[in-house]
């Protein structure tokens, strides 16, 4: 029992340690529903739609905003179903990733080339090529699913690193909580999760060839019923889903279990694992060395979510974890920072 309470009074210390590290350091005064962030190219990028919002990174000063919806020279064409757009910041350029289309912006937000794509593509540069997400047909399935490809400049398949089990397509079923799908560039490298084998990491080279792995032992929790309630009502109330999910709500099933990873950054030549695990509002974090070492653990402002909700506002740079609040009273939202 005495253990037991120096556990719990642990856990505690550690969650108040997170809450008072985080501070507001910006109202963002533009923004109204954002969808994710992202810093690059001395910017934060703040996505709302097919906006994308421009902040100083050091002063967090409105710098202007770039993006319009539609099909021309420039437009951005976002699928009603599609989730978030990917925006990505490169070598002064931020490329974004649309319906049928990949969008070249130089880092100020003008527009420069596009190129045409597959409709079930979302692209992102990887050194002279490109980390393709999109649908790959299996034998004996009913429906194609996600998939993760290392394409060359003309967006031709050079190899394929990742499966998922993920279906998508008119025929997909939906099996929640989705396994994570990602694969992120950093230094001439892939790292990509293994969501299928657990808390699984994968590092390949700039070939797409493994290279190094490293997994975790981790408790997995239960898929709960609050959960599935919480889905439901996601799906009841979500503005475009729910016209539709009479037609789709036999294809739900659950998991009996959360898969291990959430989602992954690899920044400051770390890499920061988001479990599934969440106590008292706040998932966990775990920080790795480029190598697999793990450096620390904390808890992070992380919230659950639930159906075809892939929004993503929090990132990590050089500084601090950075995430999004809304607050409510004022009508406003807020970035803030907690120390890692």
């Amino acid at each position: 029992m005495k253990n037991f309470t120096k556990l719990i009074f642990l856990i505690f210390v550690i969650l108040l340690s997170t809450i008072l590290n985080a501070e507001k350091v910006a109202v963002l005064e533009e923004v109204g529903r954002p969808d994710s962030i992202v810093f690059g190219n001395g910017y934060l990028y703040v996505l709302e739609g097919t906006t994308i919002y421009m902040y100083d990174s050091k002063t967090y000063k409105y710098k202007g905003k770039f993006g319009k919806n539609g099909e021309g020279p420039g437009e951005i064409k976002k699928s009603p179903f599609g989730g978030v757009l990917l925006v990505w910041p490169f070598n002064n350029k931020v490329y974004i990733s649309s319906m049928a289309k990949l969008s070249i912006f130089s880092k100020e937000g003008k527009f420069e080339k596009e190129y045409k794509t597959s409709v079930f593509d979302a692209n992102y540069p990887f050194k002279d090529n490109y980390i393709t997400f999109s649908n790959k047909i299996i034998e004996g399935k009913k429906a194609p699913v996600l998939a993760v490809y290392l394409s060359n400049k003309k967006f031709e398949r050079i190899k394929t690193l990742y499966i998922t089990d993920i279906e998508v397509g008119q025929n997909a079923g939906f099996n929640f909580p989705f396994t994570t799908i990602t694969a992120i560039p950093f230094k001439n490298k892939i790292y990509l999760v293994d969501g299928l084998n657990g808390f699984s990491i994968k590092i390949l080279d700039q070939n797409g060839v493994e290279i190094n792995s490293f997994k975790k032992p981790f408790k997995i929790d239960k898929v709960s019923g609050e959960y599935i309630d919480n889905t439901v009502k996601w799906f009841k109330n979500d503005p475009t889903w729910k016209n539709i999910y009479g037609f789709f709500k036999n294809r739900i099933k659950y998991k009996k279990t959360f898969p291990p990873i959430y989602g992954m950054e690899v920044k400051n030549n770390n890499i920061y694992i988001f479990t599934s695990k969440i106590q008292k509002g706040l998932r966990e974090c775990i920080i790795f060395d480029l190598k697999g070492k793990e450096l620390k653990r904390l808890f992070l402002p992380v919230k659950q979510v639930y159906g075809m909700e892939f929004s993503v506002k929090f990132t990590i740079n050089k500084d601090g974890f950075f995430y999004l609040k809304e607050n409510i009273d004022e009508e406003v939202i807020e970035l803030h920072k907690s120390k890692l």
